[in-house]
């Protein structure tokens, strides 16, 4: 990081929609004393769950289990790997004798770090400097997983021509939704059949067909 701080702001994404431009947001709070970043709701836990409080979870893990977790241990076995086991440091390696990677030693004529000095642009995932002793929490982000979605009209719509891929005209709206905005409104239809698949990387494919109407106005 340079000698001038990063100043970040809080903004809105409206609806929800894709944003080409930071100007297409709308300012909420960016003070330049400040580092705005992850806000939270100053709210009670009932008005965001409707419950009071959270369910207690009684831990029972009396290390008979599995011999690799005593007694009381809070965490459990994911696959085969563990936290320390990794190699996500930014042009990492993992030294003789251990298993965890390493960000190299800083050298600013080295390639590394005078022109990839960071993970942006060698290939990792860490978000900054750490080491072992410094893990004290995890926290688990879901993506959405990559598909090939096809949808297809039996009629026109908006100049594509039945039969056609209309999937590059959606946009994805929050909530796994996605959303058209047509420029031209629909002819007078009595029955027409939108087709959707959307296929995994397995192979799997799913169909959905939505039958609909247009009348004229």
């Amino acid at each position: 990081m340079g000698p001038t701080p990063i100043d970040s702001g809080l903004y809105l994404i409206r609806g929800g929609k894709t944003t080409r431009d930071p100007g297409e947001m709308r300012l909420i709070k960016n003070d330049p004393k400040y580092n705005e970043q992850w806000p939270r709701p100053l709210v009670s836990y009932e008005r965001l769950y409707g419950v009071k409080e959270p369910k207690q979870l009684v831990h029972r893990n009396d290390g008979r289990r599995y011999p690799s977790l005593p007694e009381g241990t809070p965490f459990g076995l994911v696959g085969t790997s563990s936290m320390y086991k990794r190699e996500s440091a930014p042009g990492g390696v993992v030294p003789e004798g251990s298993v965890t990677a390493v960000v190299p030693a800083k050298n600013p004529n080295s390639w590394s770090w005078s022109s990839w000095s960071t993970n942006w642009g060698l290939q990792s995932s860490d978000a900054g400097l750490y080491d072992n002793d410094d893990i004290h929490a995890i926290h688990i982000v879901a993506q959405e997983p990559r598909t090939d979605i096809t949808v297809t009209s039996d009629v026109t719509i908006d100049g594509v021509a039945a039969g056609e891929n209309l999937s590059e005209k959606f946009t994805p709206l929050a909530g796994s939704r996605w959303e058209w905005q047509l420029k031209t409104p629909l002819a007078p239809v009595t029955s027409a059949t939108l087709s959707i698949a959307v296929k995994d990387r397995q192979g799997n494919v799913n169909r959905i067909e939505r039958r609909f109407s247009v009348g004229a106005r």
